[in-house]
C-alpha cells in the first residue's frame, strides 16, 4: 500500500511570527538602558495590593538567591530550590536547595544553610520523612537529612527519564512543581519534559509520560500518569480539584484524572475555565524594558522573527503565567476562599481569579474579583519583580516567590544583536520572598507539629488553613500509627465539624483503614455536605448498581458526576436504567452526557439507552455523542422519526438541525436532497460534510448546476471536495469564475503531479507571484494605515480561511473571538509568517501508522490510549496510540505561507478589520 499523507492546512493567527531579513540590525546602544535594582526596602514601596493588604519581607539576598519553589516543612523552615542556573547554564549544575529558618520568630528568615549543591536547573520541592523530593531534570531525586541539622546526608535519583531524547531542554518548561495531592500522592507537571520515565535502577520499561503530568507514591514510589500537561503551575484546591497554568492559558482546569484518563471516548480533561480567555487582559504598573520597546518595534517592522505582542503592545495581556496557586489559607476572610493568585513574570504581577461552579454545570468558571476590575491583587513598579510561583503558608498567609532578575525571558526568542546589550544572569546574586497578610495582621507564635502525635494530628485536620490540613495528613502518613483510624471516622462523621477537615479525613481514611460497607452507609446517610457526599462517591470500594442508581439521583450535579465516572468501570454492572437516571437529571450538560454515552457503551448497554429515549432531539445527540453513524442500527428508528417530521415540516430550532444530520449522514439520502439543503442555508454543520464525504463524482456536476444558489460561505469546500479537471473544465467553460478558487487549491492545482492539469491551472491562474516573506512584509505594511471594510474582510476571510475557523463555533483553527485584543500589527506578522515562531497547539506532527498511512495534523487532544488530529474542516480523527510506530514532529506550522498571495493591501486592510472586529 503506498503511503497516503493527509495535511491539514490551518490558518493560524494567534502563534506570533515575523520575518528575518539577512542579518540582524545593530541597536541603538542608546535605547538600551540598563535597569538598576532595588534593594529591599526600596522594593516594598514598589508595590501596589488589593485594598486591606499589605507585604512584608521574609527572605532576601544573601539568604536566598534565585528561588523558583518552596516548601515549608512540619516546623516552619523553608526549603527553597534556587535555579542558579538560568537561562542557560544547566550542566554547570549551579542549581541549590537551601533551608531558611525564623530562629527568633520576628517573621524574617534569618538563618540559611546549604541544604543540597551541584543541582542542574531545580524547578520543584516537596516535604517527606525529614527530607525533600526534588525535580532536576532529568531527574527527581530525594535528598534526605537523618541528623535534621539542615544540611542533606542522602540524596538518591527516584525517577529518571524525564525530557529524554530531546536535543536541548527548553528551561521554561521543564518537569517542575512537585504538590501534596487530595489522595496522598506527590503530583508534578512534565510541561514539555515528558517521556519514559522510570524508577532508578529498575528494570520495567518505565511510564509514557509524554502529553502527561504525573503522580507517584512518596513510599513505595509507584508512578502513573495523570491528565495534564501545562507549563509551570500545579495547584489544587480544598475538595481536590486540580489547576494548571501555562503563558497566556493563565487558568485551566482538569475535569478528570486517573483512572479515567484512560477511558477512550470522553472530551479532553483539561479546560480554560476564565471568563476572560486565556490571554485575558492584566493591568501592569511597571514600565515596559527598553530591550523589549526595541525588540518589538523590529518585529513589527519585519526585521527579526518573533511574535509581535499585544498587535504592537508590548504588554497588557497574560503572556508569562506562572505558580498558579489555589489560596487556601485563613487569613484573608470567607470571601477569598478557594481563589486563585497566578503570577505574570513579564508583567511583574500576581493576578486573582475567583472560581465558580455553576449549580446547572459539571465545569467552574473563573472571573475577576469586581473590586479588580482594571487593576491586580499584586503589582509592582520594579521590573526586577518575577513572580514565579506563590504558596500557601503555615501562618495562612500567601507566600511570593520572588526569582528578583532583571530580565527572565526565554533566551532562543531574544535577537543576538539585542542580547550582546543585556546581561541574562543579572541578579544570580539576588532573590527574595514575600509575604502578603491582611493589614492588621500580627505574626503569630509558632508551632512546632513534629512532637504531635496522632491525636493532635487529626485535630490538625480542623484547621481552618489548608497547609495545617495538608502538613497533618503528610505527617500522618508517614507514621501510619494504628490508632489513627477511630480517630479518622469519628472526625470524618462529625457533622458539626468543617467539610474540608470531614473531606480531608475521609481521604485519610481510605489510605489508612478504608471504612467497611456498614461504616460508609453510616456516613452516607442523611449527609448535609455536596463535597462530603463526593469523597464518598470517589471513594467507594463496593460499587453496585443500586448504588449508582441512588447517586444518579442526588440533588448536587457534582456528585452525579463523580458518580458516572465510576460507572466507568467495566468490573462494576451498570443497567440501562441507571444510565437513564444520570441523563433525566443532566442531558444538557456535555460533561454528563459524554460521560454517561461512554459508561454505556463500556457496560454494553448504548442499544438500549439510545433505544430507549423518547425525546428525538435527545436521542440522535446521544448517537452523536457515541460517535455512531446514521446507518447503525441503533439509528433505525430515529431515521424513520426524522424522515416523518421533515416531511411535515414539524420540526424547528434544535430538533429540526438533530433530523437534518442524521438523514445527511445516512446513505439512503440521495445527494439531491444534500445540495438542497445546502443551498437552503440549512445544511452547513450536517449536509455539506456528508456530501463532501460522499464520491465527487456523485455530486460535482449537480453543485454547478446550481451554483448561484449555493451560499457563498459553502462554495470553497465544495470545490475543494471536488476532482482537480471539473474545477479546470468550469471555469474553462465560463460555469465558474477563477477568482472563486481559493489559494490553497490554487497552488494544489499549480504543482499536481499532473502536466496537464498543472499547464490548465497557470494558464487560467497566471503564475503563483512569489514574494520572500520579508517582501510580503514590505509590501503589506500600508494596509495598517488604510481603512478596512470588514463586510469586505468576511467575504476575503470565507474564501481562504474558513474552512478551518468559524465564528463562535469551535473549528480546528482558534476562534475569531480570541482575537479582538491581538491588533492589527500582529495580525498581520501572523499572517505573513506562520512557521518562524510556532505555538505548541498548532505544530504540524505526522503519524506513521502500522497500516503504512502516515497522517499529518495537529495534535488537539491525547492521553495514555489515544491522540486527536484536528481536520481541515474542523473536523477531528482519534487514532490509537498502538496503531501508531512513529510520530514525528515536522517543527513547522499548519498554516502554510503565501495565503496571502493575490491580496492587494485594501483587501489585506479588509481581512485585518474583519480579524480585529472578532469576527464580526
Amino acid at each position: 500500500m503506498g503511503l497516503k499523507i493527509q495535511f491539514v492546512l490551518i490558518l493560524v493567527v494567534l502563534h506570533g511570527s515575523s520575518m528575518l531579513t539577512s542579518g540582524e540590525p545593530e541597536p541603538d546602544p542608546g535605547e538600551l538602558p540598563r535597569i538598576p535594582p532595588r534593594e529591599p526596602a526600596s522594593a516594598i514601596q514598589a508595590f501596589q495590593l488589593a485594598r486591606g493588604f499589605r507585604v512584608e519581607l521574609v527572605a532576601c539576598e544573601p539568604q536566598v538567591v534565585d528561588p523558583v519553589a518552596i516548601a515549608f516543612d512540619e516546623d516552619g523552615r523553608l526549603f527553597v530550590a534556587e535555579m542558579r542556573g538560568y537561562p542557560e547554564r544547566r550542566e554547570q549544575a549551579l542549581g541549590r536547595i537551601r533551608c531558611l529558618e525564623d530562629r527568633d520568630r520576628d517573621g524574617h528568615y534569618e538563618h540559611s544553610s546549604v541544604f543540597a549543591e551541584n543541582l542542574k536547573w531545580p524547578t520543584g520541592i516537596v516535604c517527606w520523612k525529614g527530607g525533600v523530593f526534588v525535580t532536576a531534570s532529568p531527574d527527581i531525586l530525594y535528598l534526605g537529612d537523618r541528623d535534621r541539622d539542615g544540611v542533606s546526608d542522602e540524596r538518591r535519583v527516584v525517577f529518571t527519564g524525564f525530557g529524554e531524547g530531546l536535543e536541548r531542554l527548553n528551561m521554561q518548561a521543564l518537569v517542575n512543581n512537585l504538590q501534596w495531592g487530595p489522595d496522598g500522592r506527590i503530583y508534578g507537571s512534565t510541561a514539555s519534559n515528558g517521556g519514559l520515565v522510570r524508577v532508578e535502577r529498575s528494570k520495567g520499561g518505565g511510564v509514557n509520560l509524554r502529553g502527561s503530568d504525573f503522580s507517584f507514591d512518596p513510599d513505595k514510589l509507584g508512578l502513573r500518569s495523570e491528565s495534564g500537561t501545562a507549563q509551570y503551575g500545579l495547584s489544587f484546591g480544598d475538595f481536590g480539584r486540580r489547576y494548571l497554568c501555562s503563558n497566556s492559558r493563565h487558568l485551566i482546569a482538569v475535569m478528570y484524572s486517573w483512572p479515567w484518563n484512560r477511558t477512550k471516548g470522553l472530551p479532553h480533561p483539561l479546560v480554560e475555565i476564565p471568563v476572560d480567555g486565556g490571554a485575558a487582559e492584566v493591568y501592569r504598573i511597571s514600565k515596559v524594558e527598553p530591550w523589549r520597546v526595541v525588540r518589538t518595534r523590529w518585529r513589527v517592522q519585519g526585521r527579526v522573527r518573533g511574535p509581535v505582542e499585544g498587535g504592537g503592545r508590548a504588554a497588557g495581556y497574560f503572556t508569562s503565567a506562572s505558580g498558579l496557586t489555589v489560596y487556601r489559607g485563613d487569613l484573608f476572610g470567607e470571601e477569598h476562599q478557594g481563589t486563585v493568585f497566578i503570577g505574570d513574570v513579564g508583567s511583574n504581577l500576581v493576578h486573582q481569579k475567583l472560581i465558580e461552579f455553576p449549580r446547572s454545570r459539571a465545569q467552574p468558571v473563573a472571573r475577576r474579583p469586581a473590586s479588580l476590575e482594571k487593576s491586580e491583587f499584586l503589582a509592582s513598579s520594579d521590573n526586577w519583580f518575577r513572580p514565579v510561583q506563590c504558596a500557601n503558608g503555615p501562618d495562612g498567609a500567601l507566600y511570593v516567590v520572588d526569582m528578583y532578575r532583571e530580565t527572565i525571558e526565554h533566551p532562543w526568542s531574544i535577537p543576538e544583536s539585542i542580547k550582546k546589550h543585556l546581561d541574562l544572569y543579572s541578579g544570580t546574586d539576588r532573590g527574595r520572598i514575600w509575604r502578603v497578610v491582611p493589614e492588621n495582621w500580627r505574626i503569630p507564635s509558632g508551632k512546632k507539629r513534629s512532637v504531635l502525635g496522632s491525636a493532635g494530628l487529626v485535630r490538625l485536620l480542623e484547621s481552618g488553613n489548608g497547609w495545617e490540613r495538608d502538613t497533618a495528613m503528610r505527617l500522618l502518613l508517614e507514621r501510619r500509627e494504628p490508632d489513627t483510624g477511630n480517630l479518622l471516622l469519628q472526625l470524618a462523621g462529625d457533622r458539626a465539624k468543617d467539610e474540608r477537615s470531614r473531606a480531608q479525613a475521609l481521604r485519610l481514611l481510605a489510605l489508612l483503614q478504608p471504612p467497611t460497607g456498614r461504616e460508609m452507609l453510616r456516613l452516607w446517610e442523611g449527609e448535609p455536605s455536596r463535597e462530603v457526599r463526593r469523597q464518598l462517591v470517589r471513594m467507594w470500594r463496593d460499587v453496585d448498581d443500586v448504588l449508582l442508581a441512588t447517586w444518579a439521583q442526588d440533588g448536587d450535579l457534582r456528585v452525579r458526576f463523580e458518580a458516572a465516572l465510576r460507572a466507568l468501570d467495566p468490573d462494576t454492572e451498570v443497567s440501562p436504567g441507571t444510565f437513564r437516571r444520570f441523563l433525566n437529571r443532566d442531558a444538557e450538560d456535555r460533561w454528563m452526557r459524554k460521560i454517561t454515552v461512554t459508561g454505556a457503551r463500556i457496560h454494553g448497554v448504548l442499544d438500549e439507552l439510545i433505544g430507549g429515549e423518547e425525546n428525538f432531539f435527545r436521542a440522535v445527540t446521544l448517537l452523536r455523542d457515541a460517535g455512531f453513524a446514521s446507518d447503525d442500527p441503533r439509528a433505525g428508528k430515529l431515521i424513520g422519526q426524522a424522515r416523518e417530521m421533515l416531511r411535515k415540516d414539524q420540526p424547528k430550532g434544535l430538533e429540526r438541525e438533530a433530523a437534518r444530520w442524521i438523514l445527511a449522514n445516512h446513505p439512503a439520502t440521495g445527494v439531491d436532497d444534500l445540495l438542497a439543503w445546502v443551498a437552503g442555508g440549512e445544511g452547513q454543520d450536517s449536509a455539506l460534510p456528508a456530501l463532501l464525504r460522499r464520491p465527487a463524482g456523485q455530486w460535482e456536476g449537480k453543485a454547478l448546476e446550481q451554483w448561484e444558489k449555493i451560499p457563498a460561505r459553502a462554495r470553497g469546500s465544495l470545490l475543494a471536495g471536488m476532482s482537480p479537471s471539473t474545477v479546470l473544465s468550469a471555469i474553462e467553460q465560463g460555469r465558474l469564475s477563477a477568482s472563486e478558487v481559493g489559494f490553497q487549491q490554487q497552488r494544489r492545482l499549480r504543482s499536481h503531479r499532473a502536466t496537464t492539469i498543472r499547464e490548465r491551472a497557470i494558464m487560467l491562474f497566471g503564475e503563483e507571484k512569489s514574494f520572500s516573506r520579508t517582501e510580503a512584509v514590505s509590501y503589506y505594511r500600508p494596509a495598517l494605515r488604510l481603512d478596512g471594510d470588514a463586510r469586505k474582510g468576511k467575504v476575503i476571510f470565507g474564501q481562504r480561511c474558513i474552512l478551518c475557523h468559524r465564528s463562535g463555533v469551535a473549528g480546528a483553527g482558534p476562534d475569531l473571538a480570541t482575537l479582538r485584543n491581538k491588533g492589527a500589527p500582529m495580525l498581520l506578522e501572523n499572517l505573513l509568517g506562520p512557521d518562524l515562531e510556532v505555538a505548541p497547539q498548532y505544530l504540524l506532527w505526522e503519524l506513521h501508522l502500522k497500516n503504512g498511512d502516515v497522517l499529518a495534523g495537529a495534535i488537539s487532544e491525547e492521553n495514555a490510549t489515544e491522540l486527536t488530529l484536528w481536520a481541515g474542516d474542523g473536523s477531528s480523527r482519534k487514532v490509537e496510540r498502538e496503531e501508531i510506530v512513529r510520530l514525528v514532529n515536522l517543527n513547522r506550522s499548519l498554516m502554510p505561507t503565501g495565503l496571502e498571495s493575490g491580496l492587494s493591501r485594501q483587501e489585506m486592510a479588509d481581512l485585518l478589520a474583519y480579524l480585529t472586529g472578532g469576527g464580526k
